[in-house]
């Protein structure tokens, strides 16, 4: 039986093969930190290192699909590992484009367009990149996305907050994003902005822990606005970029990793919900050396605030590292790296963790 499953398997995998062209890749990336966190991050009141080892969560395996050459597609597992579970797998990308000649059309599961992160190379945490210390991450989410001449525009699903109970809330509109991107070597500008809303029931029975002052319904949105500029100069490169917004939290763009206390949602006080005004910005400059050694470094700085807050929140990251090119598709990237805290809103010192380690990474 367990030989007529595997043949079952081998058969759907190979079957397509037939009918369209399957590229192959992967990517092996290890993760080998040492991370310090001091008294007020760690939460024991004294200073804390523990030491990050194994398969980094963001190692994947893919194919890219040509069915003919209007058709194409994408499929990306993620094969990373945690701390509880070193045979994680969890889909990343699934999506297939058709190209009508004047513009492209998208469907399933990738990036959004308001993504700023890729130009950023900070490696701990799981290759960071700076997200919510100043730079944007979306995620990936099903969508539809149109694309032409340096534009895009994608429909998905709002981002639920996690602190709302799905069972009181009512979506109505697709979350909207939008980008164009204009590309004159050496410089690359693309500008950006993105919406989103929902309706929340007031329900005593599945009112929220943090927000049972509310006694009556609520239209909830969020939106981003922002820009990236990038420049690669034969051997020196540089990027800077940057956004505000509202509720930005809400739309994905600020996990529990930015350190911000609100994570930029919004929030109840004198019983009425206040916004949350957000900016960020992020910076990083690199210098090729050789063939075999690149050199960076980038800072990224996030701020949240709204009504009955003593003062803004906010928190900054900072990275110095180096690719080092070991042989042809294998490479080791040395860094340190600061996660800095700051204060939160009642104006007490959150802290900081600084990473020094590598991540060590193999494409194939």
């Amino acid at each position: 039986m367990k030989r007529l499953i595997a043949l079952l398997a081998i058969g759907l995998i190979a079957a397509p093969a037939f009918a369209a062209s399957w590229d192959m890749y992967g990517q092996v990336r290890l993760r080998a930190f040492y991370e310090n966190a001091d008294k007020y991050y760690s939460g024991i009141n004294e200073s804390d290192t523990d030491l990050s080892f194994g398969n980094a969560a963001n190692s994947r395996i893919g194919a890219k699909v040509k069915a003919d050459d209007k058709l194409s597609a994408v499929v990306e597992l993620g094969l990373g590992s945690n701390e509880n579970n070193n045979n994680a797998v969890n889909t990343r990308l699934i999506y297939a484009c058709y190209d009508f000649g004047g513009f492209k059309l998208r469907i399933g599961q990738d990036y959004g367009p308001t993504a700023t992160f890729f130009d950023y190379n900070q490696v701990s945490n799981t290759d960071n990149d700076l997200v919510g210390f100043g730079t944007i991450n979306s995620g990936r989410y099903a969508q539809i996305k149109l694309m032409a001449a340096g534009f895009e525009l994608a429909l998905s699903r709002p981002n639920l907050a996690a602190s709302d109970n799905v069972t009181s809330i009512d979506v109505y509109l697709p979350r909207v994003e939008a980008s164009y991107t204009l590309d004159i070597k050496p410089v690359k500008v693309k500008a950006f902005g993105g919406y989103q809303m929902y309706k929340r029931y007031f329900n005593a029975a599945n009112a929220q822990v943090n927000e049972n002052l509310s006694t009556k319904d609520e239209n909830i949105s969020a939106y981003v606005l922002g820009a990236l500029v990038k420049a690669d100069m034969g051997a020196f490169f540089a990027t800077a970029s940057g956004y505000y917004g509202s509720n930005t939290g809400l739309m994905g763009y600020q996990g529990t990793q930015s350190g911000l206390n609100n994570t930029a949602t919004p929030g109840f006080y004198n019983n009425n919900l206040e916004d949350s005004t957000d900016f960020g910005f992020a910076v990083n400059a690199g210098f090729k050396v050789s063939d075999s050694l690149i050199l960076e470094a980038g800072y990224g700085y996030a701020q949240a605030d709204r009504d009955g807050y003593a003062k803004e929140d906010a928190a900054q990251s900072y990275y110095v590292n180096a690719t080092v090119k070991l042989a042809k598709n294998f490479f080791i990237v040395p860094e340190i790296s600061v996660e800095d805290r700051m204060k939160n809103t009642s104006d007490q010192d959150q802290g900081k963790k600084v990473f020094y380690g590598a991540k060590f990474q193999a494409n194939f």
